[in-house]
């Protein structure tokens, strides 16, 4: 529901109470909605996923490029964390086709930082 109120622009009780008065006039619309949001997976991108990943785009955007742990602003190291917590999910291959797509918005972002290096140093060397 949290979903589709950020979707929507609306207030959560806005749309509940909205879903309630079509489940009067459509009772099968909570099976229906049920069913959609099984099929879509348990990994699917949610509404904080999207909102982290909107924070790391725009970080991105600022500043040409990822967020770094080791930083003194703490905001950035949760945003380097949560862009960690994205890798490891890759490299394990439990990470959703939908947000591997999404995270494809931040170059750089599925390399590791050794790779990182060794392709930086390269490229100083030989570019």
């Amino acid at each position: 529901m949290r979903e589709i109120a950020t979707w929507c622009h609306q207030h959560d009780t806005t749309v509940r109470l909205h879903l309630q008065v079509r489940d009067k006039y459509q009772p099968d619309l909570r099976t229906m909605h049920e069913t959609a949001l099984a099929a879509r997976g348990n990994d699917r991108p949610t509404t904080g996923w999207r909102r982290r990943h909107a924070e790391a785009v725009d970080f991105v955007d600022d500043h040409g490029r990822l967020p770094d742990t080791n930083s003194s602003i703490i905001a950035e190291q949760s945003l380097a964390g949560w862009i960690t917590v994205q890798q490891l999910a890759a490299n394990r291959g439990e990470l959703s086709t939908a947000k591997r797509i999404l995270m494809g918005d931040l170059p750089g972002w599925d390399a590791s930082p050794r790779q990182a290096l060794l392709d930086e140093n390269w490229r100083a060397r030989f570019g």
